[in-house]
């Protein structure tokens, strides 16, 4: 019983190490200007004092997508995503794997914004037709959706 005590306590003493580490890491990535918008957020003091990693990220995405101002900036977002989604080129001597993470990470942007790039209103009724389903539920309907937009990603990059 002691033994597992102790056992208890060294992992929880590792986790507390371990999410300061994360909380340093991210705070020493971040250039400057996002310090300084960070530091300057209405939670920074709390998050700061708790060494809070996920508190930490939420306010680098609110600023990184929306400018920190509460969707103020979000047309000029959504703008700006879809056209590095749509206007990206390989680099002279950029490897495929690092060209393709890049599209990945343009994609992921465009979904954290609520962009659905490449799909159209017809697109996952058209997947279902396919998969001869005529009254889907919502959970099949969700999954053509996911399908179609699968499809789009891998045909987009090859």
């Amino acid at each position: 019983m002691e033994n597992s005590c102790n056992n208890t306590i060294k992992r929880e003493e590792l986790l507390e190490a371990n999410l300061e580490a994360m909380y340093e890491v991210a705070m020493s990535i971040c250039d400057p200007v996002m310090k300084d918008q960070i530091c300057n957020h209405k939670d920074y003091e709390e998050i700061d004092n708790k060494q809070d990693t996920l508190g930490l990220l939420r306010i680098i995405k609110k600023t990184m997508y929306s400018n920190g101002e509460d969707d103020a900036h979000m047309g000029y977002n959504h703008v700006i995503a879809i056209t590095n989604y749509y206007c990206m080129q390989q680099e002279r001597h950029q490897l495929l794997q690092e060209f393709r993470d890049q599209f990945v990470a343009y994609r992921k942007v465009c979904e954290q914004l609520g962009i659905k790039v490449g799909t159209s209103e017809n697109g996952s009724a058209n997947m279902l037709k396919r998969m001869k389903i005529v009254n889907p539920t919502q959970q099949q309907k969700y999954e053509a959706e996911k399908r179609q937009l699968k499809n789009i990603t891998q045909s987009s990059l090859y």
